[in-house]
């Protein structure tokens, strides 16, 4: 075979593997009729290509579903979820469909990602640093985890776009004979900028990356090609932005949202072109100019156009946004969110996981990957490409560091810088006397050292899908092997137990009421359930004062209190699941573990009765291995005014009423209430249970109440517990 068909088949190998890693696990998500998504952000992605599957060709820009009751517009751009719903219509019309082509999305673009990763390495070295580079890739594990079936999040499709971003500027920097513009290089970037713009609410990110090198380089350089092709391409991208952002709904932010699609967006490569042109022109003009005065005015243009940007309040509070969500922290069930955690323990901020588990031994070496490039910098040949590969490892290793996050977006530059640094590492070692041979062997071993950890992660799944393929798989329900498929399960049966809401697909249309949960069970709420939520994965950048009050619900100990925020908040049903280290006398531990009945330290809650709960044996929010905890991972209870019971009785006399209840499950529990009589002759207590019940939850007998040394037996409706009725049992039934 000759050199180009050897190259053909390496990137072919590599591509292989990555798509075989991110394949495994298949199992756990294709199960008979059932489809398993990943749980996490995903499953909002899933909710609204869902929308644009149905209405076809239309798209949800406003989603009264999120943020209960107001509603927000949606923060996300609809391109990825857009293309899920278009790829799915292709294949037929069913919600299996939809679901089956969704989770085989992120594993297709995590492993094209592949490709544009070999060509950055290749730019700067050779074709064996771009199959190493390729090859670290597919076995990043931050990357494998994130683009593995199932998994409808966006970030392995930005991880590809932004790879493509930076291969493409590598070759807009690197040198060539003629000084023309290149019309592919510039439809090229219009293309990819627009594709990132309208995929990831996060884009500005990489557009900063790349306007700045574009432009830095160019300038500096004197590189008269660079520059045309760079502002032209900007400039075309903010004209074809324009329209789109015009017809969107304002944004969460303003206008000039940096956290979201907005004109600042345009603005910026509207600047962007502006410099490159202004430069450009200085350059063609073919005046005389030294390094020094090339310096004074890239630091002048940038000044001045700083100072402009921020002189506007609006692009103030649009910055400001952006800046409160790289500074977020928000924790669900006690348990920081992982991935605004920081790679390694820094001063006040401490990391959850090893970060082995991320990069393996190359977590280490992140702070030096910027070297590796700048390293191959000497090579006049391939200075500007490595320049710019230093600049983007440097901007977002240092950004994976600081939030585990950024490291999707590291992961396509590190992987070249990492590939490079071994390569280097084998010249040197050649160069200390090693034979060829040995060095490689070395270096190879070096690398699988490095490895180990990422390689063992893709193992176990790898070695789970074979013996399930010869049947020696998982035992049991499948479904429950895994804490997306016990989400998924209990949601799908909320559905099936709580009234059916308007709006799901028709935003024309208002739900009638809300569902609150653990705000990271928030967006598997919005697809399965198919309910709104007060709280969900967008945390509190929505509406902040909403969302605090959402999260302080399950923390507060007065039921008054939580039956206030449950009004303002529009709930109709509440989720409880475990909290761990979580107040004991809170109204999140009191409903999950008590199910709201009196104990020897805390009072009843006498508006809150059990719907459903479960999975039996499923896995919950943090107990995701299934430990087999008696109470199921999580519970649906309906808010309701509670039938008031009322007896005549002395002064101070104690009342109290229980009722045996046993959910279909087979769990049994007492749900039990007591009070003291009041002065006008009364006593009197609430209960939020009938004894009439036809859902999973059936009370064994009658109400069970004593008032001193008298007991009674009490029936009570359905219609009493939900409208709030008196009901005065006849004494002489008294026993």
């Amino acid at each position: 075979m000759g050199s180009r068909t050897l190259q053909i088949v390496g990137i072919v190998f590599v591509v292989l593997i990555a798509f075989v890693v991110r394949a495994a696990g298949l199992e756990f998500v294709l199960v008979g009729d059932e489809v398993i998504m990943a749980y996490g952000d995903g499953m909002y992605h899933a909710r609204r290509a869902l929308f644009s599957f149905v209405n076809f060709p239309a798209v949800l820009w406003y989603d009264s579903y999120i943020n209960y009751p107001d509603g927000a517009p949606v923060m996300v751009p609809p391109l990825l979820d857009w293309i899920v719903a278009g790829v799915a219509r292709l294949f037929g019309t069913s919600q299996t469909v939809f679901e089956r082509t969704l989770v085989w999305m992120a594993p297709l673009y995590g492993t094209l990602a592949v490709i544009p990763v070999y060509a950055i390495a290749r730019r700067v070295r050779s074709h064996a640093t771009g199959l190493l580079a390729g090859l670290l890739y597919a076995l990043m594990p931050i990357m494998f985890q994130v683009s593995r079936v199932g998994n409808g999040d966006h970030h392995s499709a930005v991880s590809l776009l932004g790879a493509a971003l930076l291969a493409t500027c590598m070759v807009l920097l690197a040198p060539r004979e003629s000084s023309n513009t290149r019309p592919w290089v510039v439809f090229t970037l219009v293309f990819l900028r627009l594709a990132l713009l309208l995929s990831w609410n996060g884009s500005l990110l990489y557009l900063g990356l790349l306007e700045a090198t574009w432009l830095l380089c160019g300038a500096l350089g004197g590189r008269r090609s660079v520059l045309a092709e760079g502002w032209i391409s900007a400039g075309i991208t903010s004209i074809a932005l324009m329209p789109i952002v015009l017809a969107l709904p304002v944004p969460i932010g303003g206008r000039l949202s940096a956290g979201a699609l907005s004109f600042l967006h345009v603005l910026a490569l509207f600047g962007a072109a502006i410099g490159g042109a202004g430069f450009w022109r200085l350059e063609v003009s073919r005046l005389p100019i030294n390094a020094t005065q090339r310096v004074v005015r890239i630091l002048a243009f940038g000044i001045t156009g700083a100072v402009i940007g921020l002189a506007v309040p609006a692009v103030r509070q649009g910055l400001g946004f952006v800046l409160e969500m790289f500074s977020s922290s928000v924790q669900h069930s006690g348990l920081p969110t992982l991935e605004l955690m920081p790679l390694f323990s820094l001063p006040g901020r401490i990391a959850t996981r090893p970060p082995e588990y991320y990069y393996g031994g190359f977590a280490y070496l992140i702070p030096l990957a910027p070297f590796a490039a700048l390293i191959a910098a000497r090579n006049p040949e391939h200075r500007l490409p490595a320049i710019a590969l230093a600049a983007w490892a440097g901007v977002l290793g240092m950004l994976a560091i600081w939030q585990i996050r950024y490291g999707w977006d590291f992961a396509a530059a590190g992987s070249a810088c990492f590939a490079l640094g071994l390569i280097q590492f084998r010249g040197v070692a050649e160069g200390a006397g090693i034979p060829k041979k040995g060095a490689v062997l070395f270096v190879a071993l070096l690398a699988i050292w490095l490895l180990r950890a990422p390689l063992y992660q893709a193992y176990l799944p790898l070695k789970q899908s074979v013996d399930s393929y010869r049947g020696q798989g998982f035992r049991g329900d499948v479904v429950l092997g895994s804490r997306s498929g016990s989400i998924m399960r209990f949601l799908k049966t909320v559905r099936e137990h709580t009234p059916e809401t308007a709006g799901y697909l028709d935003p024309e249309q208002q739900p009638e009421y809300g569902v609150l949960s653990d705000w990271g069970l928030g967006h598997a709420l919005h697809y399965y359930a198919r309910r709104a939520s007060a709280a969900d994965g967008f945390g509190n950048l929505l509406a902040r004062e909403r969302f605090s009050d959402a999260v302080e619900f399950f923390q507060r100990r007065r039921e008054s209190e939580a039956l206030a925020s449950a009004e303002r908040l529009g709930l109709r049903f509440v989720i409880a699941s475990s909290h761990r280290g979580a107040d004991p006398q809170s109204i999140g531990v009191r409903l999950y573990g008590e199910d709201g009945s009196r104990t020897h330290s805390n009072r009843a809650l006498t508006h809150f009765r059990l719907i459903v709960e479960g999975p039996k044996n499923g896995r919950g929010l943090v107990d995701p291995t299934g430990s087999g905890s008696a109470q199921a991972p999580f519970k649906l209870f309906e808010i309701v005014e509670g039938a008031l019971i009322e007896v005549r009785a002395a002064a101070r006399t104690r009342i109290v009423a229980s009722l045996d209840l046993e959910h279909e499950g087979g769990r049994r529990f007492t749900y039990r209430v007591r009070n003291m009589a009041r002065d006008d002759g009364w006593a009197r207590v609430r209960v939020p249970y009938s004894t009439s019940s036809e859902g999973p939850l059936q009370s064994d007998g009658l109400y069970r109440v004593q008032v001193g040394s008298t007991v009674f037996e009490v029936a009570v409706s359905d219609e009493a517990v939900r409208t709030g009725a008196r009901i005065r049992p006849a004494q002489e039934k008294s026993r």
